[in-house]
């Protein structure tokens, strides 16, 4: 019978040896069985020691989750483990009853956390946590204050950058600009005109309430204000005739600074025109431009004392031509134009691009500007202007007719086409100025006037300025239709009546 018992003669030396072997080679050293030989016999000690095939197992998969990456303090135990692992395989070696331990219980207790790291990691305590914690908040007020701040200054300095390179770029580009030389041409005319517009006071007399005065009613004064324009070197002054109107005294601010005293030369009440003189020489007057030049659209300067401010100009552009009736006029075709215009700037000038008189300002739409003003155009105020210097007064002429427009409306009316020109519809007769001159002439009612000498009429408003602007004694041809043909009828124009100015 084999002998089982353990033995500690030269076999169990031998035995170490190969242990030894084994531990350097990481390999068991090769035994034959066969020959019988004691040395290389294995004993129990020695199959107890070897692992089984589960073991194996269980060992692969232990150094299988030791190569995944570990925190230090797992890294530490792994070292204890070895360590353990180590100590555990020399007593084992040295002490054959321990080795009767099962192998998968000694690796078990091996591959557990030791006690002593547990204990270690267990002392941490909530520390961690509230580092982490701070840290996190630490973050976020960064990120709330901090980060804004610097987005705010990199915003800034983007946007400071890209206005001084605009700026330094406009610098240069304005120097040439097309606006430059613009602004420079209303500097020109605005020196061009200057010196030929004045600034009127006038003061009226006026009579006081006599519920508050009784028998001792007296007079006293109330100014008024307006504007003028020089128009030649002998001190004549044009300006709305309602500026000066029922003036006891009329006080001229010239544009070199001086005041003058004003008379009066002459008034048209329909027109709303006047003019008068001062006393002055070395004067600097405005050149009459034409009127019939300008189109919608060209740009004008209108000039004046609004609310007594003196020397104010602005501008504008025609915005329509040949408006009538607006301002209580009969036959006037004003200049409508959205120049600023404000009390104080009745009479004022009104210029073209070359600082010509082209009109007279004379009404607004409403108390205040709006947008709309009109003009008496030069076409009107110079002819006016020459009949007052030569003889005082302007005697209009007079045809006598009641004219209608062929509109739409009226050509439904009066069964005809809408066309051109000013229909007949009537005659007047006048107990100051006598019969109506056009029915003397031989014009019927239903005749559509066509044209005045050789100028086209559009419509009544251009008619009655033609007559308006003859004198009263005056022969016109008048072109008319009748009954589809074509006739011409010599007019000789009375006098106005007072009544219709």
């Amino acid at each position: 019978m084999q002998d089982f018992s353990p033995r500690h003669d030269s076999q169990s030396n031998a035995f170490d040896s190969d242990v030894d072997d084994h531990r350097r080679d990481r390999s068991p050293p090769a035994r034959d069985v066969a020959n019988g030989s004691p040395s290389d016999e294995l004993t129990f000690h020695d199959a107890e020691r070897l692992p089984s095939p589960k073991l194996l197992a269980e060992v692969d998969a232990c150094w299988h989750n030791a190569s995944e990456p570990q925190s230090e303090e797992w890294i530490d135990d792994e070292a204890n483990l070895s360590a353990e692992a180590d100590d555990a395989e020399s007593e084992t070696l040295a002490s054959p009853a321990a080795s009767a331990e099962p192998a998968k219980s000694r690796i078990e207790r091996q591959a557990r956390p030791s006690q002593k790291s547990e204990s270690r990691r267990n002392s941490a305590g909530p520390y961690p946590r509230i580092t982490w914690l701070m840290f996190l908040m630490a973050l976020m007020l960064i990120v709330r204050y901090f980060v804004p701040g610097v987005a705010r200054e990199i915003s800034y300095g983007v946007t400071q950058g890209r206005q001084r390179a605009q700026h330094e770029f406009a610098t240069v580009a304005l120097k040439d600009s097309p606006l430059a030389e613009l602004s420079r041409a209303y500097q020109l005319i605005s020196q061009r005109v200057g010196p030929s517009v004045v600034h009127i006071n006038v003061a009226v007399p006026a009579r006081a309430a006599e519920e508050s005065l009784g028998p001792f009613a007296s007079f006293h004064e109330s100014r008024g204000q307006g504007s003028g324009v020089i128009v030649d070197r002998d001190g004549h002054i044009v300006t709305n005739q309602h500026v000066i109107d029922g003036a006891e005294s009329i006080t001229v601010s010239m544009g070199d600074g001086r005041k003058l005293r004003a008379m009066v030369v002459g008034v048209d009440p329909l027109t709303d025109l006047a003019v008068l003189r001062v006393p002055a020489d070395n004067l600097i007057p405005a050149d009459w431009g034409s009127s019939d030049e300008l189109e919608v659209g060209s740009l004008v300067f209108a000039v004046g004392s609004p609310f007594g401010l003196e020397h104010s100009v602005t501008s504008g552009i025609v915005s329509a031509k040949n408006r009538s009736g607006k301002a209580g006029r009969t036959y006037q075709d004003f200049l409508q134009t959205d120049a600023a215009v404000n009390p104080g700037n009745s009479g004022g000038p009104l210029f073209d691009v070359s600082g010509r008189l082209v009109g007279i300002n004379t009404a607004i739409v409403g108390e205040s500007y709006r947008g709309v003003s009109f003009a008496i155009p030069s076409s009107v105020a110079q002819n006016v202007f020459e009949r007052l210097v030569r003889d005082g007064a302007v005697a209009h002429g007079w045809l006598g007719v009641q004219l209608v427009d062929l509109d739409d409306e009226q050509s439904e009316r009066l069964g005809t086409a809408p066309r051109a020109g000013a229909y007949v519809a009537g005659f007047v007769d006048d107990p100051e100025a006598g019969p109506s001159p056009a029915r003397l002439a031989g014009l019927q009612a239903g005749d559509i006037v066509l044209q005045w000498d050789t100028r086209a009429v559009g419509n009544r408003a251009e008619l009655s300025r033609l007559v308006a602007q003859s004198d009263a004694g005056a022969t016109a041809r008048l072109t008319v239709e009748r009954n589809g043909e074509q006739v011409a009828v010599d007019v000789q124009l009375g006098q106005r009546p007072s009544r219709f100015n």
